[in-house]
């Protein structure tokens, strides 16, 4: 299994960028700034659910945590 480094957003000009930075690489998601949505990761990365309050208490971004 990869181990989770860390998860942020940064805000563009156009869209919300995700950042998910894994031992071995990096992922970016574009959201867009009007109905940003992304799927937890906390599920199989428990400490992902810091990063994505976070994400949630700064951008607005909504957390999807359906099982």
């Amino acid at each position: 299994m990869r181990r989770l480094i860390a998860r942020y957003a940064k805000e563009c000009s156009t869209h919300l960028e995700v950042i998910t930075v894994w031992d071995d690489e990096m992922e970016k998601e574009e959201l867009p700034h009007d109905k940003p949505h992304i799927k937890t990761i906390s599920h199989s990365h428990p400490a992902a659910i810091w990063f994505e309050r976070k994400m949630h208490d700064d951008f607005g971004i909504v957390v999807e945590r359906a099982l």
